[in-house]
């Protein structure tokens, strides 16, 4: 039995889960299950509800990478900006943080995860962005039902522990951070989702 498993049950229409995981995180889903449930379909169950974040780094979009070619050694030995170096050193620093094209889904991810007040909300049938309004309430930004949801995994990097990968069926992917410190919101998020794959 898995710690999500434990210590809180899903929910349908209410919570009845404790306020608080095992490591003293507060559980958002527990303390917002009545708004939460109104977005819900009829018999759906509400999983993890996660504060997200979008970090732009590496935007891999297009169908070609760029070209490295003699120039670029000798835009680099004389000091001038190079687009090739530029992104290797970026991809260091910040990690690949969206593969795509335009339009794809993770750019319309991206499009969306704007706010602070941002979350993933997991159900058993959909991955949903949600918004947190002034009165406590959620809107729902963006929904896909898990069959265009391919994986969900931590990739924690330097001061973005939370920081996971959401594969996309259309073949586009997205990193997201769940935390700068902690890992645990991202890993229950994760456990989550996985649960669902069984």
């Amino acid at each position: 039995m898995t710690p999500l498993e434990r210590d809180s049950a899903p929910i349908v229409g209410v919570l009845t889960t404790t306020a608080c995981e095992a490591d003293g995180v507060l559980n958002r889903l527990s303390i917002f299950a009545a708004p939460i449930a109104r977005l819900l379909e009829p018999e759906e169950v509400a999983l993890s509800l996660t504060p997200v974040t979008y970090f732009a780094g590496v935007e891999e979009l297009g169908a070609e990478r760029p070209k490295f070619d003699g120039d670029t050694v000798i835009d680099m030995v004389l000091g001038s900006a190079s687009p090739y170096w530029m992104r290797v050193a970026d991809s260091m620093v910040t990690g690949t943080s969206l593969v795509g094209w335009p339009g794809c889904m993770a750019v319309v991810v991206r499009d969306t995860v704007r706010d602070p007040t941002d979350d993933l909300l997991l159900t058993d049938r959909r991955l949903l962005i949600v918004h947190q309004e002034r009165n406590d309430t959620f809107a729902q930004r963006w929904s896909a039902p898990l069959s265009e949801i391919v994986a969900v995994r931590p990739i924690p990097r330097l001061a973005q522990a939370g920081r996971i990968w959401v594969s996309l069926s259309d073949g586009s992917a997205i990193a997201l951070c769940m935390g700068l410190v902690r890992r645990g919101p991202a890993a229950r998020f994760c456990a989550a989702f996985a649960g669902l794959q069984r």
